[in-house]
């Protein structure tokens, strides 16, 4: 009974990661609201591949949301701003170098009145960037009018009839919202009577943050319309394989990687310090710290057998779950993190526990199994379920801590990196989009 109500739990709290629900009273009154029926309109999803250039991204994102899908969507905003202004600027003789402005674009999912396909979507207006996203991302700029409202966006400049239908605006949608993506399009209808003076269509986006939370949700893997931008190996994989098995070779996928901000990094220097000195700040009282919300049953089962010997520390529990600066300081207190649950995407956890000096200890999951998502020696990945062997690494990293943990200093040197690789993802993102596309 115990292990059904912690799974249910886990189920819940995954929930939650999806839009959130009714707005309150006040939201409302500073709404932009679209009717949409996914499921009439997926026989009308016909459109080409867009070819005009793009001057202005929105990047849709749930509001007052301190996770790491939405923390992703501010980074990418910051990034797209930072870099398509400096390319601006050092490449102000070339015609061709459109300068790209992004825009964070907060939508509300309402929940849907029972027994109707109709989904009610918001841009929720008047919205203040949390202290902890505008702190540390600079450049972020937020849409205060609706994308479609833009009458700038209602004509394009090319002669291409067959690009006629799409306006110069890009919509980045997180993996959790595809069923969203249509939402805010004018009709098909629209185009069909008059193609010259109908409102154009928005470009669209989805990026791929995990594979999981999508839930197998996006089903038109044969839409040429889409740009798919991937985060993970694990969800490049799962891109290429549909689109095979679709026989869609003309959809354009890219990657887009994130990273863990500098303020979460920890000194390199005090890695080796002995776990018990008294000389330092830096003391390693926690044994093993795990994620409460998923692989609790595997999680569970490892308590079992080495409680007696070793303590397990949960971050953050089902009922209260903590800010990002406690995570942090609970990992600087520990030795290890294990993570025996689902791994959607390049979890962001296993990372910042790498780069706060523990030892991580992973199974073969989803992301996990792939080297170029989670690059740790294999000895620190489970592959079979065992928990006898995981007693036996967990004493054998335990006892060793000092010299352990130098093992993981490739992974925290390749975490360090990221950011700069997503500067190079965000320059070739905007090369591909921002002059016209043959």
């Amino acid at each position: 009974m115990l292990s059904k109500l912690k799974h249910n739990a886990e189920v819940s709290h995954e929930q939650q990661q999806q839009p959130l629900g009714p707005p309150t009273k006040k939201q409302k009154s500073n709404s932009s609201i679209s009717n949409f029926n996914p499921n009439k309109s997926n026989h009308q999803r016909n459109f080409p591949f867009p070819k005009h250039k793009v001057s202005t991204i929105y990047l849709a994102c749930p509001p007052n949301v301190q996770t790491g899908g939405p923390e992703a969507m501010h980074q990418l905003c910051h990034k797209i701003n930072s870099l398509s202004s400096l390319s601006k600027n050092n490449d102000h003789n070339n015609q061709n170098n459109n300068m790209v402005q992004a825009y964070l674009l907060f939508v509300r999912e309402k929940q849907r009145i029972h027994g109707s396909d109709v989904v009610n979507v918001e841009h929720v207006n008047n919205v203040k960037i949390l202290h902890a996203y505008e702190s540390i991302y600079s450049n972020l700029k937020i849409a205060t009018t609706f994308p479609m409202n833009d009458d700038k966006n209602k004509n394009n400049d090319t002669n291409n009839m067959e690009d006629q239908i799409y306006n110069d605006s890009l919509i980045i949608w997180p993996e959790c919202w595809t069923h969203l993506i249509d939402s805010f399009q004018p009709s098909q209808q629209h185009h069909q009577e008059d193609n010259n003076n109908s409102p154009k269509r928005y470009q669209t986006a989805i990026w791929w943050l995990s594979v999981n939370n999508n839930n197998a949700k996006f089903k038109d893997w044969n839409r040429k319309d889409i740009l798919h931008l991937y985060q993970s190996e694990y969800a490049k994989c799962y891109l290429n394989d549909n689109m095979a098995h679709h026989n869609d070779s003309n959809s354009q996928i890219l990657p887009m990687t994130e990273f863990i901000p500098q303020y979460r990094h920890r000194d390199d220097s005090t890695l080796t310090e002995t776990a018990t000195s008294p000389t330092t700040n830096n003391v390693r009282k926690l044994q093993i710290l795990y994620n409460p919300f998923k692989g609790v049953h595997y999680t569970d089962a490892i308590i079992r057998r080495s409680s007696a010997k070793f303590t397990f520390t949960p971050i953050g529990s089902i009922q209260k779950r903590i800010s990002p600066t406690d995570v942090t300081k609970l990992l600087q207190e520990a030795k290890i993190y294990i993570d025996f649950g689902p791994h959607p995407g390049m979890d962001r956890l296993p990372r910042e526990a790498a780069l706060a000096g523990c030892i991580v200890i992973t199974n073969m999951d989803g992301a996990a199994y792939y080297h170029d998502d989670v690059p740790i020696l294999e000895e620190y990945k489970v592959g079979k379920f065992d928990v006898d062997a995981i007693h036996r690494l967990l004493t054998l990293c335990i006892d060793n801590y000092d010299e352990k943990i130098k093992d993981f200093d490739s992974y925290r040197s390749w975490i360090h990196d990221q950011e700069s690789r997503m500067d190079t993802c965000v320059t070739t993102l905007l090369k591909s989009i921002s002059s016209n596309r043959a």
